[in-house]
């Protein structure tokens, strides 16, 4: 079993597609900050969640992450791709006065454009790293890929 949480208009064949929202194509509507995800333990191959985690309250981000860990299975593989603050903040300093604050604002808070389209946690390379080891994940890949960071870690 494979899932794309958070998949937004990104439906991929072979997976069961879920976000928040209800869109053509999903297979769950599931809010991650409220509900567990359905599916036993150590029952899920591969998670993929690019853009998401950063729209999770970073007090809930614990038992989000929790949750992704218990479903899955040992020698399972977690791909995660956030915004990188580090970089994001770095790249602003090109920028002055109103285009720094509408870059900052897009780029930190999130494009806003439905209500769950808001950030609310924030990553560098090395906060995600030590999140995920905390959690028993061994990182396989982590890069930066221009304003994000994106990770392969696998379930030990």
């Amino acid at each position: 079993m494979k899932l794309n949480i958070g998949c937004g208009n990104n439906i991929l064949k072979d997976y069961i597609n879920i976000d928040i929202r209800k869109i053509d194509g999903v297979d769950l509507i599931l809010d991650l900050e409220k509900q567990e995800l359905p599916y036993d333990n150590e029952s899920v191959d591969e998670i993929l969640a690019y853009d998401v985690l950063e729209h999770i309250s970073h007090n809930k981000i614990w038992d989000v992450l929790n949750d992704m860990y218990r479903v899955l299975k040992k020698g399972g593989i977690l791909h995660i791709r956030v915004p990188d603050t580090d970089n994001i903040y770095l790249k602003s300093l090109k920028y002055e006065g109103i285009e720094r604050f509408k870059m900052l604002s897009y780029w930190l808070g999130g494009g806003q454009d439905y209500p769950e389209n808001t950030h609310k946690s924030f990553f560098t390379k090395d906060s995600l790293k030590a999140i995920l080891e905390y959690y028993g994940f061994k990182i396989i890949e982590l890069w930066n890929d221009d304003s994000n960071i994106v990770c392969k870690a696998v379930k030990e």
